[in-house]
C-alpha cells in the first residue's frame, strides 16, 4: 500500500495477522519491533524522558506502543484488574499522542489522521466501558465504527487474512455498541446500528470533520433507512404478518440486521450470521416458554419462532453446500464420501424442520419438505452409484434405478401443488426438469455396461448340471468337453455302505486271537449257591 494513502492500519493488521492476536509472544514481537524502529531512528535510550523524532516512522513506534499496552490490558484484566486498567490508560495516552503527531506531521492527509483517530476512539471506548460510563462509551465506539467504515471502503490492497482480522475488529465493535446501547436505555435498542451510530456522533468530533472532506454522504441519514428499520421487527411467515414488540426479541432481530448489513453481497453464509440467527431463535424460545399458551402473544411468538428456526435450518443447509470444495479429482472416493455425508446432513436438517410447531400442521410446507427429501435422496443414490460404477456396474445400475424412483416420488408430491416451491436445499422445479432426463441416459448406459460385464465374467466352479447352461463367450476359451470334467459319484444308499464298513471292521476284530485269561484261585468266601445263580443268569 502506498505511503500517501494508508499507512498505520496495514501495519497494525499485518502485525496482528502474522502473530498471535493475544499473548506474550505477540507482545514480545511488538517490543522487538519498537526497539528496531528506535535504533533505525537513533532515539534509543536507557532512561529519562522518552526521545521523539520528526520522522514519519515515529508514528509506527507510537502505534505499536499503544497496541502493546492494550494487549497487556487484555492479558491481565481477568487476573489483575487494577494493573490492567493502568495499562489501558497508558494505551489511551499513547494513542492520543499518536493523533497529535499525525495532525502535526501532515494536516491535509485525512486518511493518515483518520487511521490514528479510529484506533484512539476504540481504546477510549474500551476505557470508558471499563469505567461503566455507558453513554460516553457509546459515543466513542460510534465514532470508531464510523471511521473504520470509511476506511473499509478503500481496503482493496489488503490480503484476505488481513481483511479477516479487520472484520473481526468491526464485529467486536458492533456487538459492544449493541450491548452498551442496551445498558444505557431501552429506547436505544429499537434502532438499527447505523442510525444508532450516527445519533451518538457529535458534529464537532475530529473523525466527523475529516469524513466530511472525504465522503460527506456517509453522515447523511437517509429517510428510507429510517423507515426501513421498522420492517426489521415485522415478520411475514406463510401469509401471516406480525409485529414484534418484545425487547429481547427485538434486540436479537437487530443483531441479525447488523450482521447482514456488514456483509458484502457476494459473501456467503458465515458463522457470524448463523450465530445471530441461532441467538434470535434461542431468545424467542426462552421467551415463548415463559408465556401462557392461551395468550395472544403466545400465538404471535410461535409464528416468530417457526420463522426463525426454519430460516436457521435453511442457512445451515446453504452453508454446508457452499463450504464443500470441489477437488481436482471430481469423482474420487474421498469426494464421493464427502458428498454422501453432505446429503445425509441435509436430510437430517429437513427432518428437523418438519417437527417445528408451525410446520407440522401446514400441509403445503410438509409437501415441499417431503419433495426436498426425495430430491436429496435421489442425489445421494447417484453419488453411491458413482462409487460403485468402477467396481460393480450392476450395483451402480440398481442405485440409479432407485434414484429414478425418488424423482418419481418427488414429482408425485408436487403433482397437484399450486404454490411455488421454496428453495431449501435445491431448486425443485429445475431439478425435476433436468435430473430425470439425465438419469435415464445414465441408466441406459449402465445397463449396457452391466450386460457386457456379465458376459465377460469368467464362469465359476459349477457342478455338471449347472455347467450345461454355460456357453462359450470368447474365442480364447475352449469348447465344453464333458469327458474331462471331474465327476463325483453320489452313493444311492449311504446306510448300506455304513453297515458294510461296520461289518468289515468287525471281521478284522474276529480274526484276532483272544488273549487267555490268567487262572485265579477261587476265594473261600464265595458260596456255591452264588455260583448257581450266576449260571442261571449266563455269567461265569
Amino acid at each position: 500500500m502506498e505511503k500517501a494513502g494508508f499507512y498505520l492500519l496495514p501495519l497494525l493488521l499485518e502485525a496482528r495477522s502474522d502473530h498471535f492476536y493475544e499473548g506474550n509472544e505477540y507482545m514480545k514481537y511488538l517490543s522487538q519491533r519498537i526497539h528496531s524502529l528506535r535504533k533505525a531512528l537513533n532515539i534509543t535510550q536507557k532512561g529519562g524522558k522518552p526521545k521523539t523524532s520528526a520522522d514519519k516512522r515515529f508514528a509506527e513506534i507510537q502505534l505499536f506502543d499503544a497496541d502493546r499496552a492494550f494487549q497487556q490490558y487484555t492479558y491481565l484484566r481477568s487476573s489483575q484488574r487494577q494493573h490492567a486498567l493502568r495499562r489501558l490508560k497508558r494505551a489511551l495516552q499513547t494513542s492520543k499522542e499518536l493523533v497529535s503527531f499525525c495532525e502535526s506531521k501532515d494536516h491535509n492527509n485525512h486518511i493518515f489522521i483518520l487511521e490514528a483517530a479510529a484506533f484512539m476512539k476504540y481504546i477510549e471506548g474500551t476505557f470508558l466501558y471499563e469505567k461503566r460510563s455507558w453513554e460516553d462509551s457509546l459515543r466513542s465506539f460510534s465514532s470508531s465504527r464510523l471511521a473504520f467504515q470509511q476506511l473499509q471502503r478503500s481496503l482493496e490492497a489488503l490480503s484476505e487474512h488481513q481483511r479477516g482480522v479487520f472484520n473481526e475488529l468491526l464485529a467486536q465493535i458492533d456487538s459492544t455498541i449493541r450491548y452498551v446501547a442496551q445498558r444505557s436505555g431501552l429506547e436505544n435498542q429499537t434502532q438499527s446500528l447505523d442510525i444508532l451510530m450516527l445519533a451518538n456522533v457529535s458534529k464537532e468530533d475530529l473523525i466527523v470533520q475529516h469524513i466530511q472532506v472525504l465522503n460527506p454522504q456517509v453522515l447523511e441519514s437517509n429517510a428510507e433507512d429510517q423507515a426501513g428499520t421498522s420492517s426489521i421487527t415485522r415478520i411475514t411467515w406463510r401469509d401471516q404478518t406480525i409485529q414484534i414488540t418484545h425487547p429481547e426479541i427485538v434486540l436479537a432481530l437487530y443483531g441479525i440486521h447488523d450482521v447482514q448489513a456488514g456483509m458484502d453481497v457476494s459473501t456467503t453464509v458465515d458463522d457470524r450470521l448463523l450465530g445471530a440467527w441461532a441467538n434470535a431463535e434461542k431468545t424467542t424460545k426462552s421467551v415463548l416458554d415463559s408465556i401462557s399458551p392461551e395468550s395472544n402473544e403466545y400465538q404471535e411468538l410461535s409464528i416468530c419462532y417457526s420463522y426463525l428456526a426454519y430460516n436457521l435450518i435453511v442457512l445451515r443447509i446453504q452453508r454446508d453446500i457452499h463450504t464443500q470444495e470441489l477437488p481436482a479429482v471430481k469423482n474420487s472416493l474421498a469426494n464421493l464420501r464427502a458428498q454422501q455425508s453432505l446429503y445425509d446432513t441435509i436430510i437430517k436438517n429437513i427432518e428437523a424442520a418438519k417437527s417445528l410447531p408451525g410446520i407440522a400442521k401446514d400441509n403445503g410446507m410438509m409437501v415441499q419438505l417431503e419433495a426436498q427429501i426425495a430430491i436429496v435422496k435421489a442425489r445421494r443414490c447417484q453419488v453411491i452409484a458413482d462409487a460403485y460404477q468402477s467396481q460393480d456396474k450392476a450395483k451402480g445400475l440398481a442405485m440409479c434405478i432407485r434414484a429414478g424412483q425418488y424423482y418419481e416420488q418427488a414429482n408425485d408430491y408436487l403433482h397437484n401443488f399450486e404454490e411455488n416451491p421454496l428453495e431449501i436445499a435445491f431448486d425443485i422445479v429445475m431439478e425435476l426438469q433436468t435430473g430425470p432426463n439425465d438419469l435415464k441416459k445414465r441408466i441406459l448406459l449402465l445397463r449396457s455396461l452391466a450386460s457386457l460385464e456379465m458376459i465377460n465374467q469368467k464362469p465359476k466352479d459349477l457342478s455338471l448340471v449347472e455347467s450345461m447352461d454355460q456357453y462359450v463367450t470368447t474365442e480364447s476359451e475352449k469348447p465344453l468337453n464333458l469327458t474331462q470334467l471331474k465327476l463325483r459319484p453320489i452313493p444311492a444308499k449311504p446306510l448300506f455302505f455304513d453297515l458294510a464298513i461296520t461289518y468289515l471292521g468287525q471281521q478284522t476284530e474276529f480274526g484276532k486271537a483272544k488273549p487267555q485269561k490268567e487262572e485265579t484261585e477261587e476265594l473261600p468266601s464265595e458260596s456255591k449257591t452264588k455260583g448257581f445263580f450266576r449260571s442261571l443268569l449266563g455269567r461265569k
